[in-house]
């Protein structure tokens, strides 16, 4: 990610835009190249719409006195945190919907345009096929888009390598990735580089184990999913999480839960109060792999969490959802009126 945003991001100027919920390592890039962040959709919008990025553009573009332009799109889908991802029909229609920004903001620009990152290092964790830009751009949009997979999701078999590869159709900006990656960022490891080319072999030789992959983490996801809406039935809060169309992610929103000091005002509050319980008397020591929503730049008075659901054994799982209906349980009692 970083490789690609070096090629487009030179200052303050320069804007990186992507929709909530965002990845943080988005920002935390950007901010690295002096350029300037900023978010859409408000976190409302499964996938982005052809509306949200005619917004995102005028708003952007068209500041009075101000000489800041769009430069990167960046697109993570499938999404993280929350497994949404694009039909072929929404591919369509936002590719037709950037050619159309381009022609309006761009025709003249000295700069060249803007270009688009679509992270989908989580293809082969999807419920069925994902449809990617790539497929559906036209040529000039194809030229802008860089491709970012890796062997760590689902296209492998070495979760924790992080070795990746970008996919770039303009040929002409190989070279200068090539440059950025020798004397900015560190290199794979000879053995993640080894294990990224036998899963790649492998998946190619044996492309229905990537439905393999999806059947195993929708076992744990649905799981997951099963006892939370157990838990908000049972406390009588509105719904927590629904099922997840990829990843091995559960995006929840515990946003109808009381607001008791230390334990449920923010999402902080409320990670730091469930890994409290991991390790007490009552509980016992479970591992829980929660993350806050304020980590994909969501507001903390939302109490949205990211929960991973990648465990081998499915027991795991049960003894986290047993730590997360305690803590709605104490909630609940604390902050009854």
């Amino acid at each position: 990610i970083y490789n690609c945003l070096a090629l487009s991001v030179e200052g303050p100027d320069d804007v990186v835009a992507t929709p909530l919920p965002a990845y943080s390592i988005y920002q935390q890039q950007t901010s690295m190249l002096r350029g300037t962040f900023t978010t859409f959709g408000g976190g409302a919008l499964r996938v982005p719409t052809p509306e949200s990025l005619r917004e995102l553009f005028r708003a952007t573009n068209c500041k009075p006195e101000s000489s800041q332009k769009l430069r990167v799109l960046v697109l993570c889908l499938p999404n993280n945190p929350t497994g949404a991802m694009l039909t072929v029909d929404e591919a369509r229609e936002l590719c037709e919907t950037l050619d159309e920004l381009w022609e309006q903001y761009y025709v003249c620009d000295p700069a060249g345009g803007f270009s688009v990152i679509l992270d989908e290092v989580y293809v082969g964790i999807t419920s069925k096929p994902s449809a990617s830009l790539l497929a559906y751009a036209s040529e000039r949009l194809r030229n802008a888009i860089f491709l970012v997979s890796s062997c760590s999701k689902g296209l492998g078999a070495m979760p924790g390598a992080r070795a990746a590869w970008i996919t770039a159709p303009n040929a002409d900006a190989i070279p200068e990735l090539a440059k950025i990656q020798l004397v900015c960022t560190g290199n794979a490891s000879t053995l993640s580089q080894v294990g990224l080319k036998g899963s790649l072999d492998f998946l190619r030789a044996n492309p229905g184990q990537m439905d393999e992959i999806w059947r195993y983490y929708q076992v744990r996801t649905a799981l997951v999913v099963r006892r939370l809406q157990e838990i908000s039935a049972k406390f009588g809060l509105g719904p927590i999480a629904e099922e997840s169309e990829a990843t091995f992610y559960v995006w929840c929103n515990f946003g109808s839960l009381p607001r008791v000091a230390g334990k449920s005002e923010t999402d902080l509050e409320f990670t730091g109060f469930l890994k409290s319980l991991c390790g007490d008397s009552a509980t016992g020591y479970v591992g829980l792999a929660a993350v806050p929503g304020s980590a994909f730049e969501m507001p903390g008075s939302e109490l949205r969490l990211r929960l991973s659901c990648a465990r081998e054994d499915l027991a795991d799982l049960s003894d986290a959802m047993r730590v997360i209906e305690r803590a709605v349980g104490i909630v609940c009692e604390e902050g009854r009126p």
